[in-house]
């Protein structure tokens, strides 16, 4: 297997740390990038992007700065597979070659986003109280209004973004290998949404179910993620 970069981007609220404990599990060819949003982590002193369009060209000019031209795969769960599919499509206008494989994890198709409930306009306290349903943040984080002063615009301006996207058509269809993964106990993504993932690809789609599995498998059960992530890698780049 040849050497890959493997751009990896966060969830709602989720900085580029999340994806730090991958580098012991993956393979030792592939170069681990993940990519830091404005206004949290390395970069918390930075505004916050305030849509998604600013969004993607901002995780576009960390990607450049980091890309050396070689094979690359992109990683994204929830939130951040919805980047990732935009910022994909981005990367390919300005000219850079496609992916060899994309990940979409615990992500709706984007032309399948909207839910009637709108949350980033309820008052904070009845936002962070929805979002604690969800189980993916530590309760210490809940309890500290230290805290809490820091991650509620953070992940309040994320749910914007995503409340607020609007799917516009592509010019082209992907023409690398996807891969879904799904969480059988997700609340946010239902499994009957995932196949209207493969009209965005005119290459294989294939699904990988992870049983009793929340919204935040990528997190509780990273071992398992990274080993599929570590297996495709093998097989995309055997085929090429």
């Amino acid at each position: 297997m040849s050497s890959i970069s493997l751009f990896c981007i966060p969830y709602s609220g989720g900085s580029a740390s999340i994806y730090y404990k991958w580098r012991m599990e993956l393979l030792k060819n592939v170069n681990l990038v993940p990519l830091e949003p404005a206004g949290r982590g390395a970069r918390i002193r930075q505004p916050l992007c305030r849509s998604m369009e600013d969004a993607i060209e901002d995780l576009y000019q960390q990607f450049i700065t980091r890309y050396d031209g070689g094979e690359y795969a992109i990683f994204g769960h929830s939130l951040g597979g919805l980047m990732a599919f935009e910022l994909v499509h981005y990367i390919l206008q300005q000219g850079h070659k496609m992916p060899t494989v994309i990940f979409f994890s615990g992500s709706r198709p984007p032309d399948r986003t909207h839910d009637d409930e709108i949350l980033h306009t309820l008052p904070d306290s009845e936002f962070m109280q929805e979002i604690a349903k969800l189980g993916g943040m530590s309760g210490d984080v809940f309890r500290n209004k230290e805290l809490m002063d820091i991650f509620t615009p953070i992940i309040k301006n994320d749910y914007r973004l995503f409340e607020q996207y609007n799917y516009q058509t592509k010019a082209r269809l992907l023409s690398c290998p996807v891969v879904l993964l799904h969480g059988d106990a997700d609340s946010l993504v239902a499994l009957e949404e995932l196949p209207h993932w493969e009209k965005f690809s005119d290459k294989e789609t294939k699904t990988i179910i992870f049983p009793q599995a929340d919204h935040f498998f990528v997190d509780k059960k990273y071992k398992e993620v990274v080993n599929i992530v570590n297996q495709t890698l093998i097989q995309v780049t055997k085929t090429e």
